[in-house]
């Protein structure tokens, strides 16, 4: 399946999955020493970093599901949501925890929050109401947004908003 519209160019959903894995992992080499340590915490026999690429597997799980196309674009509404209900089962039958399942399925859920955020209508007005709703599960949740974002084609569509955005998340995980 093909994505298009102000995120992708006509990106397969596979191919930006990979394109966000390779981007966590260099995001990783910008995290703190006090994020390192959150995400080297365990759920169960899992590092939250684990998990955290677990869900950068995911996040875009549920894209087939909610697949439409408006006006020659594709969209994908509440793919988010439903991602988050179809991680959950992939979980469990892999034999996940609870818990590791919760995290997860958190993240997929929550993994376009911050990017609604940041419209520069927005002017990260949201963005501390975000971080006090998610607690310490904001630095992956920015983590795999950050990811998410560099995945895309945004760089390529609207280079003005992908640098804001960019300025955005590497200011913003050098704090966390």
């Amino acid at each position: 399946m093909e994505n298009d519209g102000i995120w992708h160019d006509k990106q397969v959903v596979f191919d930006h999955t990979l394109r966000v894995m390779d981007s966590m992992q260099k995001n990783f080499d910008l995290i703190n020493i006090r994020t390192k340590k959150l995400l080297d915490g365990k759920i169960g026999n899992c590092t939250k970093k684990y998990l955290l690429e677990v869900s950068a597997i995911l996040h875009d799980i549920a894209k087939k599901d909610t697949f439409k196309i408006v006006n020659g674009l594709t969209q994908c509404p509440d793919h988010w949501g439903v991602g988050a209900i179809k991680s959950a089962k992939i979980l469990k039958r892999l034999n996940f925890s609870e818990d590791q399942i919760h995290f997860v399925s958190e993240l997929v859920k929550n993994h376009m929050l911050i990017h609604n955020a940041l419209w520069r209508d927005q002017d990260y007005k949201k963005i501390p109401e975000i971080k006090k709703d998610l607690k310490e599960n904001y630095p992956p949740q920015l983590l795999l947004a950050f990811s998410d974002m560099m995945g895309c084609d945004m760089d390529k569509i609207r280079p003005d908003e992908f640098g804001y955005r960019v300025n955005f998340y590497q200011s913003e995980i050098k704090r966390i």
